[in-house]
């Protein structure tokens, strides 16, 4: 269904998908009518991201973006290494583990405690 296709990140497009894909995967209602190109979405996200002052509010929205749209988050990552790598890996990955507790989203990944051992 278009409900199930826009909760799968990883075949999700966003506002990206052509008036024949809306018709065809019944997601019609479940989207504003604009159709945005995966480039105008990143211009859009890049410059959000760009007006964060803190890093792990940009790590936050990063993580978001993985969670809602698989295929715009890496282009953002593959368009913009230099400047998202840092935001997503270390130093900023780093805080992010130390905080943890006050962005957690929704169960993603592994999670391993010492009763796990």
């Amino acid at each position: 269904s278009g409900h199930q296709l826009l909760r799968d990140p990883r075949h999700n497009k966003g506002l990206a998908f052509s008036e024949a894909e809306r018709d065809a995967h019944y997601l019609r209602g479940l989207l504003p009518p604009a159709i945005v190109s995966q480039e105008h979405q990143e211009k859009k996200i890049m410059h959000n991201l760009r007006s964060y002052t803190v890093p792990l509010h940009r790590y936050i929205a990063m993580m978001d973006l993985q969670e809602r749209n698989e295929r715009l988050f890496y282009k953002l990552l593959i368009d913009n290494v230099e400047e998202l790598l840092p935001v997503v890996y270390t130093p900023v990955v780093g805080e992010a583990c130390q905080k943890y507790g006050s962005i957690y989203r929704r169960p993603q990944g592994l999670y391993i405690s010492l009763k796990d051992k």
